[in-house]
């Protein structure tokens, strides 16, 4: 199946390395960072253009949850397809429900912290299966907090800026 992955950060990256985990052999991934992307891309993902997936994806992942990439998963799921919305963002959107239908598309939330699969997790962690690469982080001062949105706003290939007290 064609799994296609929207946003490339700490969570879609670990995404990726999960449904690799899990067999899936065609892995799209699409964010608009092109750092990010390239992290994705460097994890074996395809790299690609959420306007090239028009009705492609079997399974389309959300990793964001801004309005606009759950219509862009709605968009490129085929019929029969599915999304799993994942990304906590904004508690509104507005979806074309009828074309859901229509098409027979099924939508599942994903939350973290469900004992079983937080379990799991560690396990595939501990097993070497999941990885977190150094690079994927900053350590930084907690003084340096405001300068760090702006070294993520400037697209530095980093997931995750943890600011220590």
């Amino acid at each position: 199946s064609q799994v296609l992955v929207v946003g490339a950060g700490p969570i879609g990256l670990l995404i990726i390395q999960a449904l690799q985990d899990r067999g899936v052999k065609t892995i799209y991934a699409a964010d608009i960072n092109v750092r990010r992307a390239e992290m994705a891309k460097e994890l074996g993902a395809l790299p690609v253009k959420l306007e090239d997936m028009r009705k492609n994806a079997d399974i389309a992942i959300d990793a964001v949850g801004a309005p606009v990439v759950r219509q862009a998963c709605l968009a490129a799921v085929r019929s029969g397809g599915r999304i799993v919305w994942v990304g906590l963002h904004e508690p509104m959107t507005s979806l074309d429900i009828n074309d859901m239908i229509r098409r027979e598309i099924a939508a599942f939330g994903s939350f973290a912290y469900n004992p079983i699969d937080f379990a799991e997790a560690l396990g595939a962690l501990a097993a070497g299966r999941l990885t977190l690469p150094e690079s994927w982080t900053l350590v930084e001062p907690l003084e340096r907090g405001a300068a760090c949105f702006e070294v993520l706003l400037d697209g530095a290939p980093v997931a995750k800026i943890w600011l220590e007290p």
